[in-house]
């Protein structure tokens, strides 16, 4: 069944593309919710509709933008959301159908980016995502931290603005990274209008635990021009199911004190759930830079001897970026996916230390496959042409695992 949605909205991109942000509602919410957002210029005519219940000014950081969301029911399959008169096709998998997602951490397009810079990822990278997300084998896609390395929101409106309403139309999951706190990596580093996190969490449009009763959407009682303290962690926790796999993402710079009953109604939730996978995202891969204890390997080996998540242990599965690897770091269990145009000389990479990739996140219904694909490298490795073609060619990104890596 097709549902249509009307949604009446004045401004457009100069690329003619509405900037959409469509996440998957919070776990506590019906399986066929999710969030609707559009991200205007504050000096621009706003849009006007009942879908929206919140409509405002970013707060304290990105203050260029406004900010348009709220939560609707879709019906399983298509679902067809007018936008502006454009029509946006959202598809909601059947409970209990294999997804495929495209994901990629600490992507560096623009600014002091070695590997970014040398390949024009700025170029690159969104005509890659549009190829992959608008073919139909891709169901949702993540960038797991270091968002860009923005302090001022100017590259990732930049990079969204490159992708069609059609790509951006895939379900999108995120996690803060240390960058995305403080652009000098650490709260040591910290500088004058450091994002503090406020950028991220109004542009990128998750359903977070401090949306299901907050008036004002997100958490902002903590005024980051008059403290150098975080927003709240329920800005950035957020649990949901999309076909056969449970999701998970959290901040890595809250500790995990702070954050221990969430992870506990995570598991919960999932344990009433019939899932075949859970995948665990997050940012850090060690403790530093802001992370206490709260890195993703440390969350996952905590949620492995957690009583609350006894029945999903052997579905569960994590990412993580932070180190510029794209690398197995657990078997079976663990991926790193941090390289993708930053340098990775400073770390111990198995790969080239002058790659970038991107990974495929494949549930099939009791197995779970990931794939690398390394794309570009100083050693002179260049399949970004013929996987580009491939994807067009066969019409998504399935159809081209030659150029991967199974993982």
């Amino acid at each position: 069944m097709i549902v249509i949605l009307l949604v009446l909205l004045a401004v457009i991109s100069a690329s003619g593309q509405q900037d959409i942000r469509i996440t998957k509602g919070f776990g506590k919410r019906s399986y066929d919710s999710v969030r609707v957002s559009v991200i205007s210029s504050v000096n621009s005519t706003h849009p006007s509709s009942s879908v929206f219940s919140y409509q405002q000014p970013f707060q304290y950081r990105w203050k260029q933008f406004y900010l348009s969301t709220g939560t609707v029911s879709l019906k399983e399959g298509v679902n067809e959301i007018q936008i502006d008169g454009k029509s946006i096709s959202v598809n909601l998998p059947a409970p209990g159908a294999p997804v495929r997602g495209l994901l990629v951490a600490d992507p560096c397009v623009s600014g002091s980016c070695e590997i970014g810079n040398m390949f024009q990822l700025n170029v690159t990278l969104p005509k890659l995502f549009d190829a992959i997300l608008t073919k139909s084998d891709v169901d949702y896609y993540g960038i797991l931290g270091d968002n860009f390395y923005d302090k001022d929101g100017d590259i990732t409106y930049s990079f969204f603005d490159s992708l069609s309403n059609e790509a951006k139309s895939k379900y999108f999951f995120s996690v803060n990274g240390n960058h995305d706190m403080w652009i000098g990596g650490n709260p040591r580093d910290l500088e004058d209008n450091d994002s503090l996190g406020y950028g991220y969490i109004q542009y990128y449009g998750q359903d977070v635990i401090s949306t299901l009763d907050n008036d004002q959407l997100y958490d902002f009682s903590v005024n980051p021009d008059a403290t150098d303290d975080l927003s709240p962690a329920s800005n950035y926790f957020h649990y949901s199911v999309l076909g056969n796999t449970g999701f998970i993402s959290f901040s890595g710079c809250h500790s995990f004190d702070d954050t221990e009953d969430y992870f506990n109604e995570a598991c919960d939730f999932m344990s009433t759930q019939t899932l075949d996978h859970v995948l665990l995202f997050g940012h850090w891969n060690i403790a530093g830079d802001g992370d206490i204890n709260t890195n993703t390997p440390h969350v996952y080996k905590e949620l492995m001897k957690n009583g609350h998540c006894e029945s999903i242990k052997s579905k569960l599965k994590y990412f993580v970026g932070h180190w510029h690897c794209n690398q197995v770091v657990d078997d079976h269990v663990g991926y790193m996916i941090g390289a993708c145009g930053k340098s990775s000389e400073e770390v111990s990479c198995s790969m080239n230390p002058g790659e970038w990739g991107i990974t495929i996140s494949e549930s099939a219904s009791g197995s779970h496959n990931v794939y690398y694909f390394p794309i570009q490298n100083t050693g002179g490795l260049d399949n970004y042409q013929a996987l580009l073609d491939c994807i067009n060619t066969k019409e998504g990104i399935s159809n081209c695992y030659e150029f991967a890596t199974k993982w």
